[in-house]
């Protein structure tokens, strides 16, 4: 059977119909992939840019103007304080590029900077008086989320890096009495706790460690002690005789005698199931009993520990200047000498582990990768106008 011109016209408009059909929802389901990979890329986290050592352009400012840098926002981005004419600033600096941004500014003297573990908020202590601090939330762009009004003489921080929403604050008053307080960061609420020691650092997302201390009695070691904020009832002694104690997300740090050596210092590193991971031995200062550590980090990333070391069981004056920088990894149970004779000072590495800021002003950059030390800051003398 044959089909007349008129059927086959028919029949070639239906299929242009067809295929203009399915042209049309081929697109659309393209465009609605696209969108939903968009959204998911919104969603997540921006991947942090590597550090290129070579292309680290120094921070130039007024030697008079300068304070210091606090710390890292991202893997080539760093915070730092300034002061001019008066007024106080915080700015983020852009290694690579060498440009700044304002964050913060303040008629107020700046007392304190912290960043949040996961590098989105930034939490600015300023002092409108001397026993008065005020407290600004803002975000890495410097948009201000909340403040809050703190009676004290001085804080201390501890911020959750298992909750970042939530941060611990100790409160000093003028005669050192101290209260301790919760800050959530979510409905802006500070919550008050009732602990025997004010140091306390907190271990997963709603437990908190805090050392035992006989008052009366001239200790060098104590208990350490667990506390839920789930179950105020829940204290209980986690580990005994502890010198010093430390927590870096996942991993619990003790620091002990060592039995067989008393000029030696054990550093003991946990789970969160208080299993043993890593133990290793290091002279101690003279000054055990003043609680004196080495300056130390860690580099979450690569489940690395990073501390001086001193040579041999001396005071800290004798041992300035004479430290090895040690790198420890944890769960390979090695560890690595980064460089031989350094004084001990503040280390702070980028998220990445692949530079550290060092120097009691985070004014030097130490590259893990190829064993340097470079300047990071760049101080000029101009009078102010």
């Amino acid at each position: 059977m044959t089909n007349t011109k008129e059927e086959v016209n028919a029949m070639k408009k239906k299929q242009k119909r067809h295929t203009s059909f399915f042209i049309l929802f081929f697109l659309f389901l393209i465009a609605f992939i696209l969108c939903g990979c968009q959204q998911q890329k919104s969603n997540q986290s921006p991947k942090q840019k590597e550090t290129n050592i070579n292309q680290i352009i120094p921070l130039t400012v007024n030697e008079n103007q300068f304070e210091k840098i606090v710390g890292w926002l991202s893997n080539n981005t760093v915070v730092y304080i300034k002061h001019q004419n008066r007024k106080n600033y915080v700015y983020s600096y852009q290694l690579e590029t060498g440009t700044s941004e304002l964050l913060f500014k303040s008629n107020d003297p700046i007392k304190n900077v912290i960043i949040s573990p996961n590098h989105k908020k930034v939490l600015v202590q300023t002092a409108p008086s001397t026993y008065l601090a005020k407290l600004y939330m803002v975000d890495r762009k410097g948009k201000l989320l909340f403040s809050k009004e703190v009676k004290s003489f001085d804080l201390s921080y501890d911020w959750n890096e298992n909750n970042p929403n939530i941060l611990a604050i100790s409160v000093f008053y003028e005669d050192w009495t101290f209260n301790v307080l919760t800050l959530d960061i979510n409905n802006e609420s500070l919550t008050k706790h009732n602990f025997s020691d004010p140091f306390i650092k907190w271990f997963g997302k709603n437990e908190v460690l805090f050392q035992k201390w006989d008052k009366l009695a001239n200790e060098t070691d104590a208990p350490l002690m667990s506390y839920s904020m789930n179950n105020p009832k829940g204290t209980k002694t986690l580990l005994n005789n502890i010198y010093q104690f430390d927590t870096f997300n996942h991993f619990l740090m003790t620091i002990t005698l060592d039995p067989e050596n008393k000029e030696n210092a054990m550093y003991h590193f946990y789970n969160e199931s208080l299993i043993e991971q890593y133990s290793f031995p290091v002279p101690h200062f003279g000054q055990f009993s003043d609680g004196l550590v080495p300056y130390h980090d860690f580099i979450i990333k690569e489940n690395k520990f990073i501390t001086f070391v001193p040579y041999e069981n001396r005071s800290i004056d004798d041992n300035e200047g004479n430290f090895k920088l040690m790198e420890y990894d944890i769960l390979k149970k090695s560890k690595n000498v980064m460089f031989d004779q350094l004084p001990n000072e503040p280390l702070s590495c980028s998220p990445n582990g692949k530079v550290c800021l060092y120097g009691f002003q985070f004014e030097k950059l130490v590259d893990v990768q190829n064993k340097k030390i470079i300047p990071l800051v760049k101080l000029e003398k101009k009078i102010e106008q």
